[in-house]
């Protein structure tokens, strides 16, 4: 069979002719198969000869399950690798069985990359329960053409233990990073804390104090120039009234002219 798209190269608005790869329906066993065949046709479509459907034995259920391969090569380098597929009949809904082969030609730390592809990149994508092929042999192609760049350019691939190291040199940084910025995080709610804190205490402080006054208001005698009490005399004829006050100072002035403050009189 010979596809439309060159081999290597990415297909992914082939996937716009086969919209049935991206039902809104999920649910009996028979939407699971229908999702396999469609998938099947549209991988024969976009990866020509690169795809090749191979014989399996039958499963538990006296069916066979399907099982392909596909030839993922680079554009620019001569390197590539047969990715091996067996759908299982909960495909889409369970992950597919994959695996690697033709892969002499590549260095240790690229089949490193590319066993990591092939086992996490279907975990990532099982939520979706949708046909997910497609996507590994792009990433798949990701490392090839990766790979591919760096002979281009001359430099040497660094080696499985450089590559480790880098990782756990970025990862330390990461948690380090979030270090920070968690801690960062809990001085900005602390300051936040206080602020409130302060906002409270200056509330109460105002409102305590507003009470005082409004107690001392209420708590003073009433401003009135004559006592109320009746008038009394006494045995020597004096006549006798209770201490009359008033709110504020009252000023006179003596025969020389000096200012006398009373704020009561008897």
């Amino acid at each position: 069979m010979t596809s439309d798209y060159p081999s290597g190269i990415r297909a992914q608005k082939a996937l716009n002719e086969f919209p049935e790869l991206n039902p809104s329906k999920k649910s009996s066993k028979s939407y699971y198969k229908e999702v396999q065949e469609d998938e099947l046709i549209a991988l024969a479509s976009i990866y020509g000869e690169d795809f090749k459907r191979v014989s399996s034995t039958l499963n538990a259920w006296k069916t066979s399950d399907p099982s392909f391969e596909i030839r993922v090569r680079s554009t620019d380098v001569d390197l590539s690798v047969t990715l091996c597929v067996t759908l299982i009949a909960s495909y889409p809904k369970s992950p597919p069985i994959l695996s690697l082969k033709d892969d002499e030609g590549l260095e240790e730390e690229t089949k490193y990359k590319l066993q990591e592809v092939i086992k996490k990149k279907p975990m990532e994508l099982l939520a979706e329960e949708q046909a997910m092929i497609m996507e590994i042999v792009n990433a798949c192609l990701d490392v090839l053409q990766d790979t591919a760049l760096v002979k281009v350019a001359g430099r040497e691939i660094p080696s499985l233990e450089e590559e480790r190291a880098a990782h756990e040199v970025a990862a330390i940084k990461l948690a380090h990073e979030i270090r920070e910025a968690e801690e960062e995080q809990k001085k900005f709610e602390a300051l936040q804390q206080d602020q409130i804190q302060e906002s409270l205490l200056q509330g109460e402080l105002c409102r305590q104090r507003a009470k005082a006054r409004e107690t001392r208001r209420k708590s003073r005698p009433p401003l009135s120039l004559l006592d109320q009490s009746p008038i009394t005399i006494n045995e020597n004829r004096q006549i006798n009234r209770d201490t009359l006050s008033f709110e504020h100072p009252i000023p006179i002035k003596d025969t020389d002219g000096n200012t006398i403050l009373f704020q009561a009189v008897d």
